[in-house]
């Protein structure tokens, strides 16, 4: 391929054609001729890595990593002998289905290709959701088709057939029914599901011995155990966002992450409008989505929430006469004034 005659440094220059120069020094004839391609006295780089070797290692890493990761599963395709009714190929289909986000039920809408799910939305009729769907809703259709999923039932990381699972199920369930299944425990994440509610009636029914066990690792134990305080028992709060003029959160992401946050993120917005604008506080240690939406940030340590909260108390018991907050408050520590305990 000829030469396109581009100004490009390094090149010889044309006959007739002035050389070429990097910087002013050059220009001048004043730059020092040693200096070479680093005149601020930087080294190059090895001769076994430098930016030509690194570009060709990149390239290569990328092409592998593309071959290794974007090959097409292989599989059988035959075409339908009888087609199944109300499946019309190319065309989508739709079900309303519901999943669950730390034992709250988001009701979704799923979109299917041939039966195969490829999209999901909310569900506009389910009190959860209201229409919206959060990133965690969106990514879960990669579940259905990560190569890691478990394909039916195994013991000591080898497959059982379901044949086999059942009976020694059965020859289990007759051993444990001699104790009313005392030996019995079983560990499940929370959920809200009726199904799985009216299994474990069921099991429990059978087995009173047993015990269940729901657990999450981001459960939100803590605030079950402040309504047991409060209430006499553990017991879920149900936020009414849209009539709340002043809204204090401390150190809780209610709407991006925590219990129904979808519909805590619907009611806080109808109320952001210029004839009756909410306001929001956020006290908290790490930033989170509620943090950056909030109108006044307090950014603290995790273990000053608390006295925070108890100093806040304190304020709306004293100056604002909210005397069912005084057993919970506590007077700030000196220093720290009655402007900054109050919100």
């Amino acid at each position: 391929m000829p030469s396109l005659g581009l100004p490009i440094y390094g090149q010889p220059p044309r006959p007739g054609q002035e050389p070429r120069w990097r910087s002013l020094a050059e220009a001048a004839g004043t730059a020092d001729p040693a200096a070479g391609q680093y005149p601020d006295g930087d080294q190059p780089a090895p001769d076994a890595f430098g930016r030509r070797s690194f570009m060709q290692l990149l390239g290569a890493s990328a092409a592998l990593a593309g071959l290794a990761g974007c090959k097409p599963p292989r599989e059988k395709v035959v075409s339908y002998v009888r087609k199944e009714a109300g499946v019309t190929p190319s065309l989508p289909g739709y079900y309303a289905s519901a999943l669950s986000s730390g034992g709250h039920a988001v009701g979704v809408v799923v979109e299917t290709h041939e039966g195969r799910p490829t999209k999901v939305e909310g569900n506009r009729d389910q009190a959860s959701s209201l229409g919206a769907a959060g990133l965690h809703q969106l990514a879960s259709i990669l579940d259905l088709y990560d190569p890691g999923r478990l394909f039916g039932v195994r013991r000591g990381g080898r497959p059982l057939v379901w044949s086999t699972f059942l009976q020694e199920a059965a020859a289990l369930a007759a051993g444990l029914e001699k104790d009313g299944g005392a030996r019995l425990r079983v560990l499940a994440e929370p959920t809200s599901s009726p199904a799985l509610a009216d299994q474990r009636a069921r099991l429990l029914a059978r087995f009173p011995a047993a015990r269940i066990v729901a657990w999450d690792p981001l459960g939100e134990e803590a605030a079950r155990e402040g309504a047991r305080l409060a209430f006499g028992r553990p017991l879920e709060p149900a936020y009414a966002l849209e009539a709340a003029d002043v809204i204090l959160s401390l150190d809780a992401d209610f709407l991006a992450t925590e219990g129904d946050h979808l519909r805590h993120a619907r009611a806080f917005a109808s109320r952001r409008t210029q004839a009756s604008m909410n306001r929001l506080y956020q006290a908290e240690a790490s930033y989170t989505v509620t943090g950056g939406v909030a109108d006044h940030r307090l950014r603290m340590q995790a273990r000053a929430v608390l006295p925070f909260a108890r100093a806040v108390a304190w304020s709306l018991a004293e100056d604002h006469g909210v005397r069912a907050l005084a057993g919970l408050g506590a007077q700030p520590a000196a220093g720290q004034g009655r402007a900054s305990a109050a919100v």
